[in-house]
């Protein structure tokens, strides 16, 4: 189960660096794909925080049950919202938008499901020895 973590979690961080850094800059995507170009990092890297949770945080924050999974995509999903947030100050250099931090809340919303319907459920039943 911890292996399947681990994968899906560095496919994640690989296909962000593909958008980010191949993608966006060299591929020509028709004009109706940009939205979709555009907020794929947002949505991928929300996905990712359960993951990336109990991958490198798990001596303080163990996700064992429902309730500290919702802590922690919380906690993402405020801390997504206030980067957004600051990047309303012209002294960072960056833009806001809105469908960054809808798709990010859309991405928090399933990694927090997909964790729970698939890593906690399954963990949680497993006879231990």
């Amino acid at each position: 189960m911890q292996k399947n973590k681990i994968r899906l979690f560095v496919i994640g961080i690989l296909f962000i660096g593909l958008v980010k850094f191949f993608i966006r800059p060299f591929v020509h995507v028709p004009s109706i794909f940009f939205l979709c170009r555009d907020v794929a990092p947002n949505l991928i890297s929300a996905f990712l925080i359960p993951f990336g949770a109990d991958l490198f945080l798990k001596k303080w924050v163990p996700l064992k049950d429902k309730r500290n999974v919702f802590l922690v995509c919380s906690v993402g999903l405020l801390v997504i919202t206030l980067n957004e947030i600051a990047q309303l100050f012209p002294i960072f250099k960056r833009t806001f938008d809105y469908f960054d931090l809808l798709f990010s809340l859309i991405g928090v919303g399933l990694g927090y499901y997909i964790f729970v319907q698939y890593f906690l459920t399954k963990t949680s039943k497993e006879p231990s020895n």
